[in-house]
């Protein structure tokens, strides 16, 4: 019963995840045609701000930082919605060993937990304006974890922990997806082979 209640769980977060990221792949392709507007008029003269994109340096920045995690499939930067000039970076990883096969799901727990701590560690020592970081993970297609972590939650963490085992540390921390400097949770529940 535990164990289903958790694969309900670990089920129902993943679909919140692909939803979020699916909603942010939208408002990206949205906003690609006004990537450097400030705001748009409208009838009456009313201005809207509208949150630029990130500029090709910020995305470089951040793709080259993360050229250490393997796997790494796809990549999003959005602005975080509060007219802060922040963004929110989620990642799609595929868990696989070198031979493109399932690993073991002992090996691919270990290889999530250390693909969180190095994506959340690379992101966070950039000087760039990232609100929240998100991670989730694939196997063969099916979504089997999701991670995420605000810069606030971040600063906590990685000063308790000195940088050793992040993922640990967020999943003994207070689970928090409603905010974004705050946001800590951290689901891994790779498949059985």
């Amino acid at each position: 019963m535990v164990r289903q209640k958790s694969s309900i769980t670990l089920m129902a977060v993943a679909f919140l995840a692909l939803c979020g990221y699916m909603g942010l792949e939208h408002a990206l392709s949205e906003r690609g045609a006004d990537r450097n507007a400030s705001g748009v008029r409208g009838a009456g003269e009313v201005v809207m701000s509208t949150e630029a994109a990130p500029s090709d340096a910020e995305m470089d920045t951040i793709a080259a930082s993360l050229a250490d995690i393997p796997g790494l499939y796809d990549l999003a930067v959005l602005p975080d919605d509060r007219g802060d000039g922040q963004f929110v970076v989620s990642a799609m990883v595929e868990v696989e060993t070198a031979s493109g096969q399932l690993p073991d799901p002992t090996v691919a727990f270990r290889d999530m937990r250390a693909d969180t701590d190095a994506y959340l560690s690379d992101l966070y020592l950039l000087k760039e304006p990232i609100a929240e970081a998100e991670i989730t993970f694939t196997e063969g297609g099916t979504i089997v974890g999701t991670a995420g972590l605000g810069r606030s939650a971040y600063a906590h963490l990685a000063a308790r922990t000195a940088g050793e085992d992040l993922a640990g540390a967020m999943e003994g921390a207070h689970q928090d997806d409603t905010s974004v400097d705050e946001a800590c949770w951290i689901e891994l529940k790779p498949l059985a082979n």
